[in-house]
């Protein structure tokens, strides 16, 4: 799921809390087919994965 929105998320990480905001992949410069091509990818390799997140300039902007 590729998330679209400005809404926020807190994360504990190491005793602080950190705010990420959510973001378009185009707002952070990142095409969507880049992005479908990568989980693509990751597919292929039959890595054991549960769920992947990618942020760029401190905005989510892929949940899969």
């Amino acid at each position: 799921m590729i998330c679209y929105g400005c809404q926020y998320i807190n994360v504990l990480l190491e005793g602080f809390i950190v705010d990420f905001q959510f973001a378009k992949p185009k707002e952070v410069g990142i095409q969507d087919e880049w992005l479908i091509s990568f989980l693509n990818r990751l597919e292929m390799q039959g890595l054991p994965m549960h769920s992947a997140i990618i942020a760029r300039q401190g905005k989510i902007c892929m949940e899969a």
